[in-house]
């Protein structure tokens, strides 16, 4: 896998939940930081503030800086395959 490959971003999300699970505040939000900069799937970053793995997170004020920043890079992402679609007639 590489630095680009979906499953390097899902795999850094799910290192993110285990360390969230085991009170690893600040490992969570490293790998999950990292989850977001390797391309996690919109459809996933919509989920995160929902996601009971990061129940711990909630009330960290890093935290809600890493949703509202994954939440941006998702609406660019999704902005970008729009345009690359062409236009029906």
């Amino acid at each position: 896998m590489g630095p680009e490959d979906p499953l390097t971003a899902q795999t850094l999300y799910n290192l993110a939940c285990v360390a969230a699970r085991r009170g690893d505040k600040d490992r969570a939000i490293t790998r999950l930081s990292e989850s977001v900069d390797h391309g996690l799937e919109p459809r996933d970053v919509l989920g995160i503030e929902k996601d009971t793995d990061f129940t711990s997170l909630h009330g960290d004020p890093r935290f809600t800086a890493l949703v509202t920043h994954a939440r941006q890079v998702a609406e660019a992402k999704q902005t970008a395959a729009a345009a690359q679609k062409p236009q029906g007639k």
